[in-house]
């Protein structure tokens, strides 16, 4: 139960700090490698007890990522859609817009 401990500890840390390192490794951890916020904007995903862990798969993914992202020339922008300014893009540009969450 020791493991428990430490990710519910790991997840109230987040849940004050929004460190994303630690919920990199609260995702890695998770049931199913899920990610899932309440109301609140917390983070409240269960532990994944012999659902999820870190392994090589996921390290070698991770070290993919990187390696891809450091050699191109990519701008990540976190702001709501309707502000962000159109004329910077050019044809070459990719945008993924996430979509709105209402309550149904």
């Amino acid at each position: 139960m020791l493991y428990l401990y430490g990710y519910i500890s790991l997840r109230k840390e987040y849940n004050k700090t929004k460190n994303p390192l630690d919920l990199f490794v609260l995702i890695a951890y998770s049931f199913n490698h899920q990610i899932r916020f309440n109301n609140s904007h917390e983070f409240n995903k269960p532990f994944g007890k012999d659902r999820s862990c870190y392994n090589s798969f996921i390290e070698s993914n991770l070290k993919s990522f990187i390696n891809k992202l450091q050699k191109r020339d990519i701008e990540f922008y976190s702001t709501n859609f309707k502000s962000f300014d159109l004329s910077l893009l050019s044809d070459n540009d990719f945008v993924y817009c996430d979509p709105s969450y209402l309550k149904a």
